[in-house]
């Protein structure tokens, strides 16, 4: 499969590694071990999103995209390695399957695995693009409280956003009639609302939201949120704009 980078060693999120097979030869012992696979539980469904956190580590972890999927890898911190680049912190790779595909991720720290479907267009795609953290200017409001960085427009082809959101201060009630958010908390700990019914959002979960369902966030006393953000169809991102008076 395209863009398939052969990886080694244990399973990091499924907990299912491959047997290390060791045979004697003239020289050092030769060592082949199975890549390790992310296993269908681990990934989290919402709506057209599916999303998945990587551990990283040198051995590497094989993540699966459908076709006619639009493939982000996002490093929350550390670095990794994943169809030949090399995103550090806050930095992401973007690529678009026609056919399913497998991706090896390797590396150090945590990164987060997602992909949207889309309609398969005709023609070809350009290989994966790296993009760099530092490309997006940091849009701030609330006193200084909130931020986002809208990283990732015009690489999903329109079809979706991808971006960061991090900050102390809670969103009050509102909704975004037509698309999907997505909410991927690195760091959290607080009260997300949605269609009236209060849970506890801590880190590493994931939170869909579907079109025109209303949602707040509450955060808890001197805790920060810092995480992912998908919207599908792209729009509601917009508004950050407005909120840092851009």
């Amino acid at each position: 499969m395209k863009h398939l980078i052969f990886a080694c060693g244990m399973c990091l999120l499924a907990g299912c590694g491959g047997q290390e097979k060791t045979g004697k030869v003239a020289g050092p012992p030769l060592t082949s071990v199975s890549p390790s696979v992310l296993q269908p539980d681990a990934y989290k469904k919402a709506g057209p999103v599916t999303v998945a956190f990587v551990d990283l580590s040198p051995a590497g972890t094989t993540v699966h995209a459908e076709g006619c999927q639009d493939v982000i890898v996002a490093v929350a911190h550390g670095h990794a390695n994943a169809m030949k680049q090399d995103p550090g912190d806050g930095d992401e790779i973007v690529d678009r399957t026609v056919i399913p595909t497998d991706y090896a991720i390797s590396g150090e720290g945590v990164a987060v695995f997602a992909t949207v479907t889309t309609k398969c267009g005709s023609g070809a795609y350009p290989p994966p693009a790296k993009i760099e953290a530092s490309r997006a200017p940091d849009l701030t409001w609330a006193n200084g409280r909130m931020h986002a960085h809208l990283d990732i427009e015009d690489e999903l082809h329109g079809d979706a956003y991808f971006g960061r959101l991090s900050g102390t201060a809670g969103v009050p009630e509102h909704a975004h009639d037509g698309s999907w958010e997505v909410l991927i908390s690195i760091e959290a700990s607080g009260t997300f609302t949605l269609d009236g019914k209060p849970r506890h959002l801590g880190a590493r979960e994931v939170v869909g939201v579907p079109p025109g369902a209303k949602h707040s966030w509450t955060p808890d006393a001197g805790v920060k949120l810092v995480a992912f953000q998908i919207y599908t169809p792209p729009g509601p991102e917009q508004r950050f704009k407005a909120l840092a008076g851009k």
